[in-house]
């Protein structure tokens, strides 16, 4: 994109810079999202149900079917805008979600969120590969099946952490066994299909692996470098209860830096930047001024824009009576599989009857790794997309 586009008025018929109408929309979310949420609290909804409701108000299914909405908000070089944005608004909530997640809760309870996401992952995966032969036709796939296949996996196995994360708050259940178990889960999941995603995508290419252990020693590197930064930088101003903006910025300037390099190559930097927020040193001022800055602002405007951008790519107007038969069989399949595996582990690992119906209810969340994945333009998977594109939805 031209840089003399970003801070001036395009030329041409476009009414208004993309940029202005962005924050336009994000006014718009906000206010929608406030609205639905009052009406739905009563209900016992989380937030990110109002807010991603909130995105679909605007989206081409309602709003943005009339012609001046649409000229407004999807104009030819809005895509980059919304991209980078995403991208910005997912690395400061991911690195966060990183550093507030439990690790002592974690360790002690990794296998069992370990034995439901491998669960979970063989159920969804069986199901993935019976489909196949109903899906390829249905779809019209004519070529390139295995990558098809790796998209239906990911579709039938895929967790919206992010969703689950902010509904589990919004439910007063983080504090609770149940529901830290369930961010774990649902970080599992959606972390493992991101990496197993990226790792065949680089295998299938060849020439990415190299570029991948990079990533790997860059984001070692950053871990180590956070490691020695976290403890030095409060005996600067020991007297200082928080550490300054200034001292603050300096870790996000870096996380900045290698999540732009990282998805400047179409690799997603997800995994990458919470690696790097649960790898924080947890003791000390400098976890406590990062949680303390970024808390407030990422819950309550950053989260729910996102839910809301999520929503506003919702479309579902160029289907065909086909594609809409598909996916309502993918979600039923999807939620199938959640309820067959999720359930099965339960019954392994002991855990109580009564959160049978609610550990693969809120596993069945979707509506992120999908975007994740359309986010990283794969030369690969260009032409099967193009074909196949399932809109998020929520399953709960």
């Amino acid at each position: 994109m031209d840089p003399k586009l970003l801070l001036c008025l395009p030329q041409g018929d476009e009414l208004f810079n993309p940029l202005n109408t962005m924050f336009i929309q994000m006014a718009c979310i906000l206010v929608f999202s406030q609205l639905f949420y009052l009406l739905l609290k009563p209900c016992g909804q989380a937030g990110p149900v109002a807010q991603i409701l909130a995105g679909i108000v605007l989206s081409p299914v309602l709003l943005s079917r009339i012609p001046k909405v649409k000229e407004f908000f999807l104009q030819k070089n809005a895509a980059d805008y919304y991209s980078f944005f995403s991208f910005a608004l997912r690395t400061s909530f991911m690195f966060l979600i990183g550093l507030e997640v439990d690790l002592h809760f974690m360790r002690r309870n990794f296998k069992k969120a370990a034995v439901i996401t491998l669960s979970s992952f063989l159920v969804c995966g069986l199901l993935s590969f019976a489909s196949l032969m109903l899906f390829i036709p249905l779809f019209g796939i004519k070529e390139d099946y295995f990558t098809f296949f790796l998209v239906l996996l990911v579709t039938l196995t895929n967790t919206a952490s992010p969703v689950v994360v902010r509904s589990i708050a919004d439910w007063k259940l983080n504090t609770s066994e149940i529901g830290r178990l369930t961010i774990s889960c649902a970080l599992f999941i959606e972390l493992s299909n991101v990496v197993l995603y990226t790792v065949i995508i680089a295998f299938i290419s060849g020439s990415m692996i190299g570029t991948l252990f990079l990533f790997l020693f860059a984001t070692g590197s950053l871990i180590l470098i956070n490691s020695f930064l976290a403890p030095w930088l409060p005996k600067r101003n020991p007297k200082e209860k928080y550490l300054s903006k200034a001292e603050t910025l300096v870790f996000f300037i870096f996380l900045l830096i290698i999540g732009i390099t990282i998805e400047s190559y179409d690799v997603n930097s997800s995994v990458s930047v919470f690696t790097i927020g649960i790898m924080f040193p947890r003791q000390g001022k400098t976890h406590r001024t990062l949680i303390q800055r970024l808390s407030y602002p990422i819950h309550e405007f950053v989260l729910p824009v996102y839910f809301g951008y999520i929503g506003f790519r919702f479309s579902i107007i160029a289907l065909t009576k086909r594609f809409y038969l598909g996916l309502v069989i993918i979600v039923v399949v999807t939620i199938i599989g959640k309820f067959i595996g999720v359930i099965s582990a339960c019954m392994y690992l002991k855990i109580p009857k009564k959160y049978w119906l609610f550990l693969p209810t809120i596993l069945s969340v979707k509506g992120h790794v999908g975007l994740l994945l359309l986010d990283s333009n794969y030369s690969e998977k260009v032409r099967l997309l193009k074909s196949f594109f399932i809109p998020p939805h929520h399953s709960v």
